[in-house]
């Protein structure tokens, strides 16, 4: 049997050599099925390419079966078996697509869409596994939704199960991070109401499916209609940004990513130089819209990063140590507020991480009350204040 060569993490060079007894199944080369996660049982993304001369390209879900060995179907299998046996010397090419060697983070979530299973009755999408390739489905009249997402692009599943562990429900719950892998749209005959699907992937998934609500700011009413909606449509009554929501929703899914996706939040990668960025080259009314409105989120998440460096996982308030982790279990992971230490309203200046600080809520909105000098509190006096206040009863500034 000829030898199978690695030509990068999720491709390898396939022999035809002595394959008269082996043509339904075919090995894997056992370093890139590491990388890949091909599991027996399960169903993977490949391409499966013949030299130019023999005009086969095949791009569909095979069956990974005994000892991580790729099922043929037969119909592929009568295909190539004149080619197989008529030139030894030859060879295919195995690509696994549904494999990515590259970097996730806020800022890839471009969509957000809603899902529903029998009615709301149950979970949709609960048993997926990561590693794990599956047919996303849009409605049957919006084909042009289910084409809009790019391949890379990170689409937010949500859903509203009509009642969790025998219980009514009244929530909203994100349940899934996913993304496409290839641009194909299918047809599922088997969901006439929703027949159209793109083949994704599976970035992070809440574990137990009901363990992320919807946080209390987050408004769904625009994207509710199972459609590919810009995250943009994801409201939320506390004026935060695109790019603050998108921040947001990747921090809830934190405990949730797969193991075999790279995560930005965590490797930091482009994130080793504190060059600082420009920003605040506007005025709003509203000083704590403008912070989330212009904020550079390279900076942010590099704040984000060191904080949690020192706090060994955890972000604690800089002015009274608060703990969203220990107040709110698992819906506070990695949240807090960034408050620019200088009003960005003084102008456009280059922002480095060291100019911002890593507030709770309460101190965020302390520090823009402003003073009996009409001047707003520095991060040093609203601690001093803290202090001041445990020795003291019945204190109150107004």
């Amino acid at each position: 049997m000829g030898k199978l060569i690695k030509l990068s993490s999720n491709s390898w060079r396939h022999p035809f050599t002595d394959r008269k007894k082996e043509l339904p199944l075919w090995n894997t080369h056992a370093e890139v099925a590491d990388l890949c996660n091909l599991k027996d049982g399960t169903k993977r993304l490949l391409r499966i390419k013949f030299e130019d001369t023999f005009d086969i390209d095949e791009i569909g879900l095979f069956q990974i079966t005994s000892g991580r060995k790729i099922s043929f179907t037969k119909a592929l299998q009568d295909r190539i078996r004149k080619i197989i046996f008529s030139n030894p010397d030859s060879y295919f090419t195995v690509t696994v697509l549904d494999y990515y060697d590259t970097l996730f983070g806020p800022s890839d979530i471009m969509w957000i869409k809603n899902v529903k299973r029998d009615g709301g009755a149950n979970w949709a999408y609960d048993k997926i596994c990561c590693g794990e390739a599956f047919l996303l489905n849009w409605p049957s009249s919006k084909k042009g939704s289910a084409s809009t997402p790019n391949i890379g692009d990170i689409i937010v599943l949500f859903q509203k199960p009509n009642y969790i562990n025998g219980r009514k429900n009244y929530d909203v719950h994100l349940t899934h991070l996913v993304t496409p892998i290839s641009t194909e749209v299918i047809i599922d005959e088997d969901h006439p109401q929703h027949k159209w699907c793109r083949m994704v992937k599976l970035i992070a998934m809440a574990n137990p499916i009901e363990s992320i609500p919807n946080p209390g700011h987050f408004n769904f009413f625009l994207p509710n209609r199972g459609l590919t909606n810009p995250i943009g449509n994801l409201k939320n009554n506390i004026g935060i940004s695109e790019e603050e929501t998108k921040e947001s929703v990747w921090s809830l899914f934190q405990n949730h990513v797969c193991p075999n996706i790279k995560n930005e939040l965590i490797l930091q990668k482009n994130l080793t130089e504190d060059h600082g960025e420009s920003e605040g080259d506007k005025v709003v009314k509203e000083h704590i819209k403008q912070e989330f409105a212009q904020r550079n989120s390279r900076v942010v998440q590099l704040a984000k990063r060191n904080a949690l460096i020192r706090g060994n996982g955890r972000i604690l308030c800089e002015c009274c140590n608060f703990d969203f982790v220990s107040a709110y279990g698992i819906i506070g992971t990695h949240f807090i507020e960034c408050h620019h230490k200088v009003p960005i309203s003084k102008g456009q200046r280059i922002t480095k991480s060291e100019d911002l600080a890593l507030l709770c809520s309460n101190c965020h909105r302390m520090l823009h009350r402003k003073n009996n000098k009409n001047e707003y509190f520095t991060v040093d006096e609203l601690k001093e204040i803290i202090i001041n206040q445990k020795n003291m009863k019945g204190y109150y500034y107004e």
